[in-house]
């Protein structure tokens, strides 16, 4: 696992560690190919890769090592904020950007508890990659819990999830737009329903 592109590319991950570790690694092909996704949606898309997330906000939820939220400012984002349950992910995160030299806030916590606070400022890129065996109501519950002010008008949220998997209820607030499909892994794109 390692950075695919941006100021950061090339340089290696780790995997959060431990006994009871259910981190499943968004892989490298999926992570280009949804970067790829996400630089169409900013306009930015055959820019440098460095620049195609300038000045964006990205949100990571059930971050795992935390490689998204990394990605993301090796591509130019502004702010990056991984949220993990696991002291492990947690650990990963921050040793994860510490090598790559890019800041990243990790934060412990559950994401539903993370969600259930008022959002300070909303975020351009939601991204949620929950552990596949986790209830799709949970998955559902989570995206609600984002219409509280997390997601910035006009904004991106994606979630990825097993091919065999239903796709998620989207509420009111998140416009369905697309998924994509990956081998064994669907990624479920939704934008922020501007009034």
């Amino acid at each position: 696992m390692r950075i695919v592109a941006g100021v950061a590319k090339g340089v290696p991950l780790r995997a959060p560690g431990g006994p009871s570790n259910l981190t499943r690694p968004t892989t490298d092909r999926v992570r280009e190919a949804v970067f790829s996704v996400m630089a169409g949606w900013a306009g930015t898309s055959g820019g440098p890769a460095e620049e195609q997330l300038a000045g964006l906000t990205f949100l990571d939820l059930f971050a795992g090592s935390g490689a998204l939220a990394i990605e993301a400012m090796s591509r130019g984002a502004a702010r990056a904020v991984s949220v993990d349950s696991g002291a492990a992910a947690v650990a990963a995160v921050r040793a994860n950007a510490q090598a790559t030299g890019l800041s990243v806030e990790a934060v412990r916590a559950s994401v539903t508890d993370f969600l259930k606070n008022p959002a300070a400022t909303p975020f351009d890129i939601v991204w949620l990659d929950p552990p596949y065996h986790l209830a799709g109501v949970l998955v559902d519950d989570a995206l609600t819990l984002l219409e509280a002010g997390w997601v910035a008008p006009g904004g991106l949220v994606a979630v990825e999830r097993s091919a065999r998997d239903d796709e998620p209820n989207w509420p009111a607030g998140l416009m369905r737009r697309f998924s994509k499909r990956y081998g064994e892994t669907i990624v479920h794109f939704a934008e922020e329903a501007t009034q």
